[in-house]
This record gives C-alpha cells, structure tokens and sequence, in this order.
C-alpha cells in the first residue's frame, strides 16, 4: 500500500525506485510478514539511503481490520546508543490514509542532531527495537 501523501506528491511504485523495491518486498517476498492478531513495524534493511539520518520501516497491519490513526512510543537501539527512546510516533490517517487489514505500508523516521549523525556514521541492523503504547481506530 502507498501511503496518502506519497500518493498525492506523485509517488508510487511506477514512478519511484524504493517505492517499486518496498512493493515488491511486501508483496512477492514477504506476503505474509506479521503475526496474527498484531500490528508491527518491521526494521527495512538494504535500502539505499539518499536522505541522511533516515531509517525506513514496514507498518503491517494483521490485526483483522481496518485501522487509522495509529499511535506509539518507540525505542531504538543500535549497539549500546538509543536512537530514540520512547518517542511519539503517529501514523495518522491524513498523512498514511486508511491502513486495510493484512496490509502493509512504508513508514520512514528521519533522526536528527546526534541520533542522525550516529545512524549515518554506523548503518546496520537495530539492535533494539520497542513498541509501546500502541493505539489506533478501527476503521470503517
């Protein structure tokens, strides 16, 4: 699925390249990423970065329905440094659109000061990755 705004801007997977390699992630290499009855986020490696301090995810929804709004804290750790530690995220209905069940969407942080220049100087795998306070709304 494409997000709203990518949509809007012009950006699908006909017209961008990481959009065409996250589709085909998602839909030929991994359909069926996710556990029932959850919502995730999934750390995406082997992306070609061209906006320094960025790290992209896959948000899959398997939860039985529909959801907008969807709201958390999160924590990353790379090594022993957090790149984030129990920050708010939101991937909100105007923004990512409706998030249909056994979908999955790509969600991208940008990390600024610090947190950036580490992730830019250290590119690999997370080490630790938290989700906390999830919440959404179903939607209809």
């Amino acid at each position: 699925m494409t997000p709203r705004s990518s949509v809007e801007d012009g950006i699908t997977p006909e017209t961008d390249e990481v959009m065409a390699y996250l589709q085909q992630w998602i839909e030929v290499e991994n359909p069926y990423i996710g556990h029932l009855n959850t919502f995730a986020l999934h750390e995406l490696t082997g992306i070609e970065y061209s906006t320094p301090g960025t790290i992209w995810f896959i948000a899959i929804n398997r939860l039985g329905y529909a959801v907008q709004d969807v709201s958390f804290d999160i924590t990353l750790r790379m090594g022993n440094t957090y790149l984030l530690q129990a920050a708010s995220g939101l991937l909100s209905e105007e923004t990512i659109g409706v998030i249909p069940n056994h979908t999955a969407v790509p969600v991208v942080f940008s990390l600024s000061g610090a947190a950036g220049e580490y992730l830019e100087a250290n590119r690999g795998p997370l080490t630790y990755m938290a989700l906390e306070n999830l919440s959404y709304t179903r939607a209809r």
